[in-house]
């Protein structure tokens, strides 16, 4: 603005502390001189022309240069507002009016007014006198390009607060004002105020420029303070800020990239090691490293210090950002190759200095890498090396640059998308260098985590971590390390039954729940699809590629655990939004981050078995809910947390239930034992001994402990009377009687086995008295009938450590090797119990039998280490005659062994048995089928003891076709109806244990009263189609694998079924209680034209080509003639399925069969493609052709071909 003639100019007009002031004025004819009712702040202090206009003006200026008619008086104010200069500007206003604030302080006119100052020369006029105080803001972005647009805009609100002007959001603003806030009050400082409020209220984002909002907020408040405007100070969340807006960035990229692959059904996780970036802020670089550990938290790495800080996003421009414990409103815009932001109204712009990601092209190998960082390259240069293929592909710089990052290895396996080299091209450098700007210190990260909450468990933040980690979202190694460090010290530091601790524990199971349900492949029938019955797998790969539950055909029961796990990103929609496909890339990569995170849940399973009675109070409606879903979510991937979800909820849910049972019958047995121990001979001795002998729970500790306790004799007679009837009660013992000879008292009797007359002598004494008890059987024997085999059983018991099986075997050696019995015996049993404190319960007692050898010496037979020769007769050990059996370790009760059959030393398998004693019912309080807790105890129990067994063999010589025979003592009273649902409890018991086949040994109520001995088969289990038989007991042995089983073996070891076991599903034989509809296969082959496919008749398993094809009718109630279609099945165990010209044959045959009787075909296709081999070349692609042909003649025709994958 030039000075006009007469004007005064100060000589340092362009001092940058110097703020321009313009007044405009109005002098009349007679001199009288009216300051116009504003004022505008025209420049300094980094504010544009006319960005501030004030009411009232100052008045003084028109005088001094005895101008007459309208001018601008501009007042030059330097630091504590000391006139520096004046100048005047003669002619009208620039706007053409006097420019004041639109809102009038009086209601008078001013044009009136100025045209009668201007027609008469009255000296005596005199401006009215304004009420109020009036102050205009205006925002402008001056550097705004051509045709930048209003991105955002908020406006301000509030009590003396107006806006008189605004550009529409979307419209094109250039270097316009955008937005005129007038704030007025009664006083100056009033108005002040309030513009100080509506500028911190309101937020303008244009597009690429920064606005003048920071230098008004600035230089208002520098007035309200009375100091001058100060510079602004470098300040670390800036930095941090913008870190997380080029880490949302480069998320978006790959977010992008994964909906692309997953919309092809190819969906690829998602690099979560957190995002590099490397800043530049006031001249300073930063590199970096920022990870997302929540919907709204990130932990950024700086180098230097970890820094934390939470965002929440009111929109994509205005966040709240929370940092070193302080709440920061942040206003934010990209610009350039950085952002523009307003932290609290003070501006600040970073840069990103990290130059453009080169990226794998598709999945592949790192071959090599040719470039380091700082390396300069020109465009075509050479950079990584991948392989895919067997190709290997070259990537090369596609522009000259400098290389500031490479971010793979060799050998290294990617993904499509993924960053490999990052280059900053070379006219980044030159931009970089003539930003313009001053260089600032460096700023300090120290201090800047998220404070802990007051009040608030260590434990409840690390499983918020956890949790979050879980979900998807990142942290680094270190902190994921020290967070589970922490969480596995929980055990020991924290009190077992504090209430919040298991709170925080239910919330991360229930997580990881229902993260695994999500990601099931197995089938779930309660969750069966518009397109059938499919894995909860197969459902949510088809949601993540359609982001539409009616599109991909989600049932009822997934959209609801969907919706529940999706609860926890935020999203409440299933329909595709922005939160949504967020939320499925982090969902995505759940999966990995189960298996990263089964430990912590083991550990907490481990802790809470450990302390088991004092959380034992805690338990509640969920608790049983809570463990079924662990397992269900796990046991077909995780069979150990699986495992430990089924062992937790028996220790809390049934075992309490069994545990009362069995203390009602403790106590009755006790009550027995008392009544005896207070009268031996009472009435109903017999009765009371009947009552313990028939007991249906181990009675070895209660009796032991009672005949150690000082038993008077005629106790002592009882308990081992007791004992004796209860270990034989499979034999018919006669005579028994209990007689004292030398003090020791000797229970005997005599039975009939296999033409043999036994007579038997059992006896109870302390370990180191075993040499007397010889003594006393020596003296017995005397009155024994020569021709009779005896046998002695001693129960024993020392009061030390356990030691070693065979050092305690050795010793037992020893005491018994001095005896002299004057006649050879048949049998001698030693049980031995360990009563120190510091041995298990479950393992304190150990069992020894020896034999006779032809010299008469005694020597332990191996077999029945551990095993007391009754019981193994009891669980018909002799049905494996035809396999030389090795016992295995395994838990009390259950009898492991390693059979190989003596006719094919290729089938090896496993045998467990057990006895269940127990069959308590524990009614299902969600209305469901009740369970059987000891039933489903010892089957776990045993199927654990089978996996251990089975990883110490080499994974390809694991045993299969394992069995387990469970003996049920207790009548079965299971309903019919639940034969299934106990059917379908063996599958998950199935995993890793090679299990073929459960037998269940029992006797079943009749009508009349009586039992009927039955055997119960549960087969199927490894297809995971589960049939329950019913079968009468039969003396038969377990045979040998026969060729068919071998096969249907070799294809459970591939992974694929076995296709005649595919047909025992579909066509099960009567009497068979399954999950299918009866049914009946006719097998077919090609008759001797090789053209027709015809009936034929032979075992299943003898097919001569590598597809099985017949016609397969099923019977269902609304077509009892059946429904029929052509079949077809490939035999993996025959070249993996491969397809040549006997296969073509039978594939044109079968859709000529099925076009003749108009039925549709079927084809469970398992093939490893064409046969490629030296004897056979291009004819067989021509045989394919041929049969590729035939299909689509056969599906033009209307033909319909239904191939199951």
């Amino acid at each position: 603005m030039g000075a006009p003639r007469g004007s005064k100019t100060a000589p340092d007009a362009e001092r940058r502390d110097v703020v321009k002031v313009e007044v405009p004025v109005h002098v009349g004819a007679s001199g009288q001189a009216w300051a116009l009712p504003a004022c505008r702040a025209v420049a300094g202090a980094g504010l544009a022309q006319g960005s501030l206009v004030e009411s009232p003006a100052l008045d003084a200026t028109s005088r001094e240069v005895a101008y007459r008619a309208a001018c601008d008086a501009a007042l030059k104010l330097g630091p504590g507002r000391h006139n520096v200069g004046l100048e005047v500007t003669v002619g009208p206003t620039p706007t053409g009016t006097p420019d004041a604030p639109a809102v009038p302080l009086d209601g008078w006119s001013l044009a009136e007014e100025l045209l009668a100052v201007d027609l008469t020369e009255r000296e005596d006029a005199e401006p009215p006198a304004a009420s109020g105080h009036a102050i205009e803001a205006r925002l402008s972005a001056a550097d705004a390009p051509d045709g930048a647009q209003l991105l955002y805009l908020r406006l301000p609100q509030g009590p003396g607060v107006h806006v008189v002007e605004s550009a529409a959001v979307g419209g094109v603003v250039g270097s316009d004002v955008v937005l005129r806030i007038v704030a007025h009050g009664h006083d100056r400082a009033t108005a002040l105020a309030r513009l100080h409020r509506a500028l911190s209220d309101c937020a303008v984002v244009v597009a690429d420029s920064a606005t003048n909002r920071p230098a008004l907020l600035a230089a208002v408040a520098a007035e309200m303070a009375g100091s001058p405007v100060r510079p602004r100070a470098s300040d670390p969340v800036a930095v941090l800020v913008s870190a997380v807006r080029a880490s949302d960035s480069q998320r978006d990229t790959q977010r992008a990239a994964f909906h692309a692959r997953a919309a092809r059904g190819r969906p690829e996780p998602v690099d979560a090691a957190g995002v590099s970036t490397h800043l530049d802020y006031d001249g300073q670089q930063y590199s970096l490293h920022v990870f997302q550990t929540g919907p709204r938290t990130y932990r950024i790495d700086t180098g230097d210090a970890l820094a934390e800080v939470a965002i929440s996003r009111v929109n994509d421009f205005e966040w709240t950002v929370t940092a070193a414990g302080r709440d920061r409103h942040v206003v934010i815009t990209s610009h350039a190759n950085g952002c523009l932001l307003e932290l609290d109204g003070i501006a600040h712009r970073v840069d990103r200095d990290e130059g453009t990601a080169v990226r794998a092209q598709w999945p592949g190998l790192i071959v090599s890498v040719a470039v380091t960082p700082g390396q300069d390259v020109a465009e075509g240069d050479p950079l990584v090396v991948s392989e895919a293929m067997k190709m290997e592909s070259t990537l090369r710089a596609p522009f000259a640059g400098t290389i500031t990052s490479v971010e793979v290895l060799p050998n290294e396996q990617v993904h499509s998308g993924a960053p490999l080299v990052l280059i900053r091209p070379e006219s980044n450098g030159q931009a970089q260098s003539t930003l313009g700007r001053t260089k600032g210190s460096r700023v300090s990260f120290d201090g800047m985590a998220l404070p802990e909450t007051s009040g608030r468990p260590r434990f409840e933040r690390v499983y918020d971590a956890l949790r979050g980690y879980l979900l998807g979202y990142e942290l680094d190694p270190a902190a994921l390390s020290a967070l589970l460090d922490e969480q596995h010290s929980f055990a020991t530091r924290t009190s077992a039954g504090d209430t919040r601790l298991l709170t925080a524990e239910d919330d991360f199971l229930d997580l990881f729940a229902d993260l695994g349900l999500l990601w099931r492949s197995e089938r779930d029938s309660g969750a069966q699809s518009e397109q059938g019955v499919t894995t909860a797998r197969e459902q949510i790969l088809s949601y993540i590629q359609w982001l539409d539950p009616d599109r991909a055909g989600l049932p009822a029961q997934m959209r609801r655990r969907l919706a529940k796990v999706l609860a926890h990103y935020g999203v409440t929609d299933l329909r595709r939004n922005p939160g949504l496909e967020q939320a499925v890339v982090l969902l995505f990569g759940s999966q990995e981050r189960r298996m990263q995170l089964a430990g912590v849940v083991t550990s907490i399973l481990e802790r809470r078995l450990r302390y088991r009675d004092l959380i034992l109070p805690f338990v509640d409606d969920s608790t049983r809910t809570r463990y079924d879903r662990l397992t269900a979510s796990s046991h077909d991937h995780l069979e150990y947390v699986a495992d430990l979800a089924r062992d937790a909820r028996f220790r809390f849910i049934d075992e309490p239930v069994v545990e009362a049972g069995r203390a009602q019958t403790q106590a009755r047995m006790e009550a027995h034992l008392d009544a005896l121990a207070e009268d031996p001979n009472r009435p109903e001795r017999a009765e009371r001994i009947a009552a313990l002998v028939e007991a249906p729970q181990p009675m070895r500790q209660l009796l032991l402990r009672r005949r150690m306790a000082g038993a008077s004799k005629g106790l002592q007679a009882a308990l081992l009377e007791i004992r004796a009837r209860r270990w034989y009660r499979t034999r018919p013992l006669r005579d028994l009687q209990v007689v004292e000879v030398d003090g020791i008292l000797l229970c005997h009797a005599d039975y009939d086995f296999e033409g043999r007359s036994i007579h038997l002598v059992m006896a109870s004494t302390p370990l180191q008295d075993v040499r007397a008890v010889g003594n006393a059987v020596a003296q017995h024997f005397a009155d024994v009938d020569p021709g009779r085999h005896p046998i002695v059983d001693l129960m024993t018991w020392r009061d030390e450590s356990q030691p070693n099986g065979d050092d305690l075997c050795a010793g037992v050696a020893d005491l018994v090797g001095t005896w002299d019995l004057g006649r050879p015996i048949w049998r001698l049993d030693v049980t031995v119990t360990s009563t120190a404190a510091d041995v298990d319960p479950e393992i304190r007692t150990q069992y020894f039998t020896f034999r006779a050898g032809e010299d008469g010496t005694l020597a332990e037979d191996h077999f029945y280490r551990n095993l007391h020769p009754m019981l193994a007769k009891r669980l018909e050990l002799w049905r494996l005659g035809n396999f030389e059996l090795t016992r295995l370790p395994s838990l009390e009760d259950v009898y492991l062994f390693h059979g190989v059959a003596h006719d094919n030393p290729k089938d090896h398998r496993l045998f467990a048995l057990a006895e269940v004693r127990d069959m308590t019912v524990v009614p299902d309080s969600f209305g469901g089928a009740p369970g059987y807790p000891n039933l489903w105890r010892m089957g776990l129990q045993a199927i654990i003891a089978m996996r251990r067994a089975r990883a110490t063999f080499p994974e390809r010589a694991r045993p299969q076709a394992n069995r387990i025979t469970l003996f049920v003592r207790p009548p079965w009273t299971v309903p019919r109806e639940h034969w299934s649902d106990l059917a379908d409890m063996m599958i998950p018991l199935a995993g890793g244990a090679g299990l073929e086949l459960v037998v269940l040994r029992t006797s079943i109520p009749q009508p009349d009263g009586t039992l009927k001995p039955t055997v119960l088969n549960v087969d199927g289990i490894i297809t995971r189609d589960v049939t329950i038989s019913e079968e009468p007991v039969r003396d038969d042995i377990v045979r040998p694998l026969t060729s068919y089983r071998q096969k249907v073996l070799t294809a459970q070891r591939f992974g694929v079924p076995y296709p005649f076991e595919i047909l025992r599903m579909f066509a099960p034989q009567p009497g068979i209680v399954g999950k299918f509809l009866p049914g009946h296969f006719v097998e077919h082959d090609l008759d001797e034209t090789g053209e027709t496919l015809i009936p034929v008749e032979r075992e299943p398993g003898l097919n001569s080509s590598n597809l099985v094809v017949g016609l397969l009718t099923t019977y269902t109630a609304a077509y009892p003639e059946g429904m029929t279609r052509v079949i077809l099945l490939s035999d993996p165990t025959r070249g993996l399925g491969n397809l040549a010209e006997p296969e073509c044959r039978i594939v044109n045959a079968a859709l000529a069969l099925a076009a003749d009787m108009g039925v549709p075909v079927e084809w469970f296709a398992v093939s490893s493609g064409a046969l490629i081999s030296m004897e056979s070349g291009t004819e067989n692609m021509d045989w394919i052709a041929l049969t590729l042909r035939r299909i689509i003649e056969f599906t033009q025709g209307g033909g319909e071909i239904n191939i199951v994958v």
